[in-house]
Protein backbone atom coordinates (compact mmCIF):
# COMPACT_ATOMS: atom_id res chain seq x y z
CA UNK A 1 0.00 0.00 0.00
CA UNK A 2 2.95 2.35 0.49
CA UNK A 3 3.74 2.14 -3.24
CA UNK A 4 0.19 3.23 -4.07
CA UNK A 5 0.43 6.19 -1.66
CA UNK A 6 3.82 7.17 -3.11
CA UNK A 7 2.43 7.02 -6.65
CA UNK A 8 -0.59 9.18 -5.69
CA UNK A 9 1.57 11.80 -3.95
CA UNK A 10 4.05 11.96 -6.84
CA UNK A 11 1.24 12.08 -9.42
CA UNK A 12 -0.48 14.96 -7.65
CA UNK A 13 2.78 16.93 -7.71
CA UNK A 14 3.61 16.05 -11.32
CA UNK A 15 0.14 16.82 -12.64
CA UNK A 16 0.20 20.18 -10.84
CA UNK A 17 3.68 20.94 -12.20
CA UNK A 18 3.40 19.60 -15.77
CA UNK A 19 -0.33 19.38 -16.38
CA UNK A 20 -2.14 16.28 -17.54
CA UNK A 21 -0.91 16.37 -21.14
CA UNK A 22 2.68 17.20 -20.13
CA UNK A 23 3.09 14.43 -17.55
CA UNK A 24 3.93 11.15 -19.22
CA UNK A 25 3.47 7.81 -17.49
CA UNK A 26 7.28 7.51 -17.52
CA UNK A 27 7.55 10.89 -15.71
CA UNK A 28 4.94 9.82 -13.18
CA UNK A 29 6.65 6.49 -12.52
CA UNK A 30 10.05 8.16 -12.18
CA UNK A 31 8.73 10.75 -9.74
CA UNK A 32 7.23 7.96 -7.61
CA UNK A 33 10.29 5.74 -7.90
CA UNK A 34 8.29 2.84 -9.38
CA UNK A 35 7.91 1.12 -12.73
CA UNK A 36 5.30 2.19 -15.28
CA UNK A 37 3.76 -1.26 -15.05
CA UNK A 38 3.06 -0.73 -11.36
CA UNK A 39 1.13 2.44 -12.19
CA UNK A 40 -0.98 0.53 -14.72
CA UNK A 41 -1.50 -2.35 -12.27
CA UNK A 42 -2.84 0.02 -9.61
CA UNK A 43 -4.71 2.56 -11.73
CA UNK A 44 -5.28 1.03 -15.18
CA UNK A 45 -4.31 4.16 -17.11
CA UNK A 46 -2.89 7.64 -16.80
CA UNK A 47 -6.47 8.91 -16.70
CA UNK A 48 -7.24 6.50 -13.85
CA UNK A 49 -4.21 7.77 -11.96
CA UNK A 50 -5.30 11.37 -12.53
CA UNK A 51 -8.77 10.55 -11.23
CA UNK A 52 -7.32 8.93 -8.09
CA UNK A 53 -4.61 11.53 -7.41
CA UNK A 54 -6.37 14.75 -8.37
CA UNK A 55 -10.12 14.27 -8.67
CA UNK A 56 -10.86 11.82 -5.83
CA UNK A 57 -9.50 14.09 -3.06
CA UNK A 58 -11.51 17.00 -4.44
CA UNK A 59 -14.66 14.88 -4.69
CA UNK A 60 -14.14 13.88 -1.06
CA UNK A 61 -13.98 17.56 -0.17
CA UNK A 62 -17.22 18.24 -2.08
CA UNK A 63 -19.07 15.55 -0.15
CA UNK A 64 -17.73 16.78 3.19
CA UNK A 65 -18.54 20.36 2.30
CA UNK A 66 -22.16 19.61 1.43
CA UNK A 67 -22.54 17.76 4.76
CA UNK A 68 -21.04 20.74 6.59
CA UNK A 69 -23.43 23.05 4.77
CA UNK A 70 -26.36 20.95 5.94
CA UNK A 71 -25.18 21.27 9.57
CA UNK A 72 -25.48 25.05 9.33
CA UNK A 73 -29.24 24.57 9.49
CA UNK A 74 -28.97 23.26 13.05
CA UNK A 75 -27.29 26.48 14.17
CA UNK A 76 -29.54 29.39 15.12
CA UNK A 77 -27.33 31.95 13.40
CA UNK A 78 -28.25 35.28 11.85
CA UNK A 79 -28.31 35.19 8.05
CA UNK A 80 -25.14 37.30 7.77
CA UNK A 81 -23.17 34.99 10.08
CA UNK A 82 -24.39 31.90 8.22
CA UNK A 83 -23.47 33.45 4.88
CA UNK A 84 -20.00 34.36 6.14
CA UNK A 85 -19.51 30.81 7.49
CA UNK A 86 -20.54 29.27 4.19
CA UNK A 87 -18.41 31.58 2.02
CA UNK A 88 -15.33 31.38 4.24
CA UNK A 89 -15.47 27.58 4.49
CA UNK A 90 -15.95 27.29 0.73
CA UNK A 91 -13.12 29.75 0.06
CA UNK A 92 -10.71 27.98 2.42
CA UNK A 93 -11.47 24.48 1.17
CA UNK A 94 -11.24 25.48 -2.48
CA UNK A 95 -7.92 27.15 -1.72
CA UNK A 96 -6.62 23.88 -0.26
CA UNK A 97 -7.61 22.12 -3.50
CA UNK A 98 -6.53 24.90 -5.87
CA UNK A 99 -3.85 22.77 -7.53
CA UNK A 100 -6.27 19.92 -8.18
CA UNK A 101 -8.85 22.30 -9.61
CA UNK A 102 -6.32 23.95 -11.90
CA UNK A 103 -5.03 20.53 -13.00
CA UNK A 104 -8.55 19.34 -13.77
CA UNK A 105 -9.47 22.46 -15.73
CA UNK A 106 -6.26 22.22 -17.75
CA UNK A 107 -6.78 18.50 -18.42
CA UNK A 108 -10.52 18.36 -19.03
CA UNK A 109 -10.20 18.18 -22.83
CA UNK A 110 -7.60 15.38 -22.62
CA UNK A 111 -9.37 13.14 -20.10
CA UNK A 112 -11.57 10.27 -21.12
CA UNK A 113 -15.31 11.02 -21.06
CA UNK A 114 -15.97 8.57 -18.21
CA UNK A 115 -13.55 10.39 -15.90
CA UNK A 116 -14.93 13.84 -16.65
CA UNK A 117 -18.50 12.53 -16.50
CA UNK A 118 -17.92 11.02 -13.05
CA UNK A 119 -16.44 14.29 -11.80
CA UNK A 120 -19.24 16.42 -13.26
CA UNK A 121 -21.90 14.10 -11.77
CA UNK A 122 -20.28 14.29 -8.32
CA UNK A 123 -20.04 18.08 -8.56
CA UNK A 124 -23.67 18.30 -9.71
CA UNK A 125 -24.85 16.15 -6.78
CA UNK A 126 -23.09 18.46 -4.34
CA UNK A 127 -24.60 21.54 -5.97
CA UNK A 128 -28.07 20.00 -5.68
CA UNK A 129 -27.46 19.22 -1.98
CA UNK A 130 -26.25 22.76 -1.31
CA UNK A 131 -29.36 24.17 -3.03
CA UNK A 132 -31.55 21.86 -0.94
CA UNK A 133 -29.88 23.27 2.18
CA UNK A 134 -30.57 26.78 0.86
CA UNK A 135 -34.23 25.88 0.18
CA UNK A 136 -34.65 24.48 3.67
CA UNK A 137 -32.97 27.52 5.18
CA UNK A 138 -35.29 29.83 3.22
CA UNK A 139 -38.36 27.92 4.44
CA UNK A 140 -37.16 27.98 8.06
CA UNK A 141 -36.61 31.73 7.83
CA UNK A 142 -39.82 32.19 5.83
CA UNK A 143 -38.00 33.74 2.89
CA UNK A 144 -38.49 33.28 -0.81
CA UNK A 145 -35.65 32.33 -3.12
CA UNK A 146 -34.85 35.17 -5.50
CA UNK A 147 -33.94 35.26 -9.15
CA UNK A 148 -33.66 31.94 -10.94
CA UNK A 149 -34.08 29.91 -7.76
CA UNK A 150 -31.89 28.48 -5.04
CA UNK A 151 -30.06 25.94 -7.21
CA UNK A 152 -28.88 28.52 -9.74
CA UNK A 153 -28.15 30.96 -6.91
CA UNK A 154 -26.02 28.34 -5.12
CA UNK A 155 -24.18 27.50 -8.34
CA UNK A 156 -23.46 31.18 -8.96
CA UNK A 157 -22.11 31.69 -5.43
CA UNK A 158 -19.87 28.64 -5.77
CA UNK A 159 -18.80 29.86 -9.22
CA UNK A 160 -17.90 33.28 -7.86
CA UNK A 161 -15.79 31.87 -5.05
CA UNK A 162 -14.30 29.17 -7.27
CA UNK A 163 -13.22 31.69 -9.90
CA UNK A 164 -11.58 33.94 -7.31
CA UNK A 165 -9.63 30.98 -5.93
CA UNK A 166 -8.62 29.29 -9.18
CA UNK A 167 -8.19 32.40 -11.33
CA UNK A 168 -6.86 34.69 -8.61
CA UNK A 169 -3.72 35.57 -10.60
CA UNK A 170 -5.89 36.71 -13.49
CA UNK A 171 -8.78 38.37 -11.61
CA UNK A 172 -7.05 40.07 -8.69
CA UNK A 173 -4.47 42.86 -8.81
CA UNK A 174 -0.88 41.65 -8.45
CA UNK A 175 0.34 44.67 -6.52
CA UNK A 176 -0.46 46.15 -3.10
CA UNK A 177 -4.09 46.64 -4.18
CA UNK A 178 -4.63 42.87 -3.98
CA UNK A 179 -7.20 42.18 -1.24
CA UNK A 180 -6.48 39.59 1.43
CA UNK A 181 -8.60 36.54 2.24
CA UNK A 182 -10.75 38.27 4.86
CA UNK A 183 -11.35 41.29 2.64
CA UNK A 184 -12.42 39.05 -0.25
CA UNK A 185 -14.77 37.02 1.92
CA UNK A 186 -16.33 40.14 3.41
CA UNK A 187 -16.77 41.68 -0.04
CA UNK A 188 -18.33 38.51 -1.46
CA UNK A 189 -20.78 38.46 1.45
CA UNK A 190 -21.61 42.14 0.90
CA UNK A 191 -22.30 41.51 -2.78
CA UNK A 192 -24.47 38.51 -1.95
CA UNK A 193 -26.46 40.49 0.62
CA UNK A 194 -26.81 43.78 -1.23
CA UNK A 195 -25.98 43.19 -4.88
CA UNK A 196 -23.22 44.94 -6.78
Amino acid sequence: MQARADILAAAEREFARRGYAGATSRDLAGAAGVSESLIYRHFGSKSGLFAAAVLAPFQGFLETFSETSARYLAQPLPVEAMLRLFVSELFDQLTVHRGALRSFLAAVDDLDPATTGDFYRAFDEVMVRISEVADTEARVRQRRSRGLGSEINARMVVGLVLSLVVLDDLLLPADDRRPGRDQLIEHICTILRNGI
